[in-house]
């Protein structure tokens, strides 16, 4: 007869524990500052993290949580970029290719005056050695 007693404190307490599981992961998929990981459930809980591990849900539904945070971002990064308008885009495209000429005409023009500086240079040398 008490094996029948601590059968129904042991059911009691897994129930117990089973709703405050379920509170906990409903808290951690409302708050994107909770981490989704067993650590933070059991900080929540109060429950052991083995007791948490020993069940499927909790992590079931923790990797369920991580994954839709996942899509979420992605999907506000798409959200993002679709909302430039495509003149704006080429507008962009267009400043970024001129930056980029002017880079390269200004590289130009310190070449050509670095070869004239050497041609000068290389012209001196030889009057000097014909000397």
């Amino acid at each position: 007869m008490t094996g029948q007693a601590f059968d129904v404190k042991n059911k009691l307490d897994y129930d117990k524990n089973t709703e405050l599981l379920a509170q906990g992961i409903m808290r951690i998929a409302a708050d994107p500052k909770l981490r989704p990981t067993i650590a933070e459930l059991s900080r929540i809980t109060g429950i052991h993290r083995n007791t948490i591990r020993q069940r499927d849900f909790p992590s079931e539904r923790l990797e369920a949580i991580k994954e839709n945070r996942r899509i979420a971002v992605i999907a506000q990064r798409v959200k993002a970029e679709k909302k430039q308008d495509p003149k704006t885009v080429l507008m962009q495209r267009l400043e970024k290719s001129r930056l980029e000429v002017l880079y390269w005409f200004n590289r130009h023009q310190e070449s050509e005056n670095t070869c004239a500086t050497l041609d000068k240079r290389l012209a001196t040398i030889r009057e000097s050695r014909d000397y």
